[in-house]
C-alpha cells in the first residue's frame, strides 16, 4: 500500500498518481475511489490521519505541512525529496526508515541519466521490498512517455520497488 501525502492536489501528486495508475495502482482520494482488481492501493491524503497499517510506503509531496504531526506505524517507508524538512523531521520522529530523492547522488534514489525519452534511476543503497526481498543498488532504466518531474520519477520508482515490481516505462 502507498500513502502519498500532499496539502491538497498538486503537480507532483497528479505525476506520481498517473505513474502508478499505469502499473495497476488502484486509487482511493476524497475525489476519486478506483479500486477494480488492483496491483496494490494508492491512499491519496490531504489532511492527518490515523494509521494502523503493518506495512506500506509513505510519499511525501513537496507540499507536506499539514502533516508536520503525522503518526506513521514503524513498518512505513517514507520517500520525500532530501529538502523536505517536514518530510524528514515526520520520518525521523516515527522512527521511519527513509528513501531519499534526489539529484546528489547521497541520495538513496538519483537520476543518473536523463534524456528526452529516458531516465535511468539509480538506486544507491540496499532497499527491502513489502515482502522482505532485499534489493541491491542497480539502475533502472526508463522508457519516458511524457515529461515528469525528477522527484514524481524517483518516487514512483521507490514505490514500484516497494511493491516488487520494477519500473520500465511511464
Amino acid at each position: 500500500m502507498v500513502f502519498l501525502f500532499s496539502d491538497s492536489p498538486c503537480r507532483e501528486q497528479q505525476e506520481i498518481t498517473e505513474i502508478l495508475r499505469g502499473y495497476g495502482a488502484g486509487i482511493v482520494s476524497d475525489r476519486e475511489a478506483a479500486v477494480q482488481s488492483p496491483a496494490f492501493l494508492l491512499l491519496a491524503l490531504h489532511a492527518p490521519v490515523r494509521l494502523t497499517a503493518d506495512k506500506g510506503t509513505a510519499i511525501f509531496t513537496s507540499a507536506c505541512e499539514t502533516f508536520r504531526e503525522q503518526r506513521l506505524p514503524a513498518a512505513i517507508a517514507g520517500v520525500c525529496a532530501s529538502d523536505n524538512k517536514t518530510a524528514l523531521a515526520v520520518l525521523q520522529k516515527n522512527k521511519n526508515p527513509v528513501i531519499t530523492c534526489g539529484m546528489d547522488p547521497r541520495n538513496a534514489l538519483t537520476l543518473s541519466g536523463v534524456s528526452d525519452h529516458a531516465v535511468s534511476a539509480g538506486l544507491q543503497r540496499t532497499l527491502r521490498d513489502l515482502n522482505g526481498n532485499e534489493l541491491s543498488p542497480a539502475e533502472y532504466p526508463v522508457l519516458l512517455t511524457k515529461p515528469y518531474s525528477p522527484f514524481a520519477v524517483l518516487a514512483a520508482v521507490a514505490a514500484l520497488l516497494r511493491e516488487g515490481i520494477a519500473p520500465a516505462r511511464f
